[in-house]
């Protein structure tokens, strides 16, 4: 058995038992998805916003905060991170309209240094963290901030959704970001929520000043946090019953920047975390293995079918048939359906379509308004062309961490 039908197996199983966990959290939890916890204690609740040439977005930002329906928000507080267009201006401009609205401006220092000094100003128990080009839907607070009761709660999210759908970039995103609202839901009843997205999270001040506020050096600040609570042992939540609107990447190569941040912020909290591998709770047993078993099917998987592609065409093709004196087809059908056994394929295709209907089954659950019009055309390429691009990005983002690009 050769390496790449080895992968080729272990990607299925991967992909099989996680499929097969979601449908068992789905079926274990389907009364509740949508609960949300009393509220028994108004908390104080400080707001920070993060801002860096967000001038576009601020305001809008600023005001939707400010019509959170909630008793208790102490203070909105603008974090100007050095930006150099209108942001700060725009953010000053709403202080007299909204009294609790608060703006500092600092060096630019990256997100995360923005929050940290957010944080050190905060005055409520708990701090919700809302990027400067995130939505939140009015009763979001109120439909987070119950779960706190439990005293091992750090964090609690909700889901995150794509406010601009007008082209195709931006509706395959609303359909990814739908999806990834309910898989997040359905990893909580084992405690595996891994990221805690920075459009709206919720977090216990107490627990961030415990686990040392958020890592500078890294470039995904939000997911760094959620490990870093969970390797001390704080639970998170979601709340599936609201949500928050985010303006998504509508070009694609904002979309491919975006996406290797994600990525090397994800390698980067993977090799910060990998002492917990196999040892202590949730974080070591699950969260850690699924996020290395991925990476490694990635990386391995598309360097030895491009291995396969360059022997395979290149070394028969261009040195051997390729001849101006010889009447032959440079590629035939018969050629490219021989790459792998006929097994591989089969199972191959089982897999799509399991994995095509789960996807349809999550989206009737989530947006069921993406099934009207050419909603279901897009579905259908986001499951052809656009998960394959998650491969590619992985291997791009590889080579700048090795080179040590790693920009915001």
């Amino acid at each position: 058995m050769d390496a790449l039908t080895i992968i080729y197996f272990v990607y299925m199983f991967v992909s099989i038992y996680i499929l097969s966990l979601f449908l068992v959290s789905f079926f274990r939890i389907k009364k509740e998805l949508y609960d949300t916890p009393k509220i028994t204690k108004e908390y104080g609740v400080s707001v920070l916003i993060p801002a860096h040439n967000e001038e576009g977005s601020i305001g809008g930002t600023v005001r939707a905060v400010s019509k959170l329906k909630y008793n208790n928000i102490k203070e909105i507080l603008v974090i100007d991170d050095g930006s150099t267009d209108k942001t700060l201006a725009i953010a000053r401009s709403l202080q007299k309209k909204i009294p609790m609205l608060k703006v500092f401006t600092k060096k630019n220092g990256g997100k995360a240094d923005a929050l940290n000094y957010g944080l050190k100003k905060a005055a409520g128990e708990l701090v919700v963290v809302v990027d400067a080009d995130s939505f939140p839907r009015q009763d979001a607070l109120q439909k987070t901030v119950g779960y706190f009761d439990d005293k091992t709660v750090g964090v609690v999210t909700i889901p995150i959704l794509v406010r601009n759908s007008h082209n195709l970039l931006s509706r395959l995103q609303r359909i990814e970001y739908s999806t990834i609202a309910l898989t997040r839901k359905l990893l909580e009843p084992i405690d595996a929520i891994y990221v805690t997205p920075g459009p709206f999270a919720v977090y216990r001040k107490s627990a961030l000043v415990d686990v040392g506020g958020f890592d500078t050096k890294n470039i995904t600040e939000d997911i760094e946090i959620t490990w870093n609570l969970a390797s001390r042992g704080y639970s998170r939540r979601m709340n599936l019953d609201t949500e928050v609107t985010s303006i998504a990447p509508d070009k694609f190569r904002a979309w491919w920047h975006q996406r290797n941040r994600w990525t090397i912020g994800g390698f980067q909290t993977m090799f910060k975390y990998k002492h917990f591998l196999f040892k202590e709770n949730i974080l070591g047993y699950f969260i850690l293995p699924f996020f290395a078993v991925g990476f490694a099917l990635g990386l391995f998987g598309m360097g030895i079918f491009t291995y396969l592609m360059w022997q395979k065409f290149l070394a028969e093709y261009l040195f051997v048939k390729f001849s101006f004196m010889a009447n032959t087809a440079l590629v035939t059908g018969t050629d490219i359906t021989n790459f792998t056994p006929t097994v591989l394929n089969y199972f191959g295709i089982v897999l799509f379509f399991m994995m095509f209907l789960f996807t349809i089954f999550v989206l009737l659950i989530m947006d069921k308004e993406l099934f009207k019009g050419k909603g279901f055309l897009d579905i259908v390429l986001y499951m052809v062309f656009y998960l394959l691009l998650a491969p590619l990005i992985l291997i791009t983002a590889t080579f700048k961490l090795i080179k040590r690009d790693m920009k915001w």
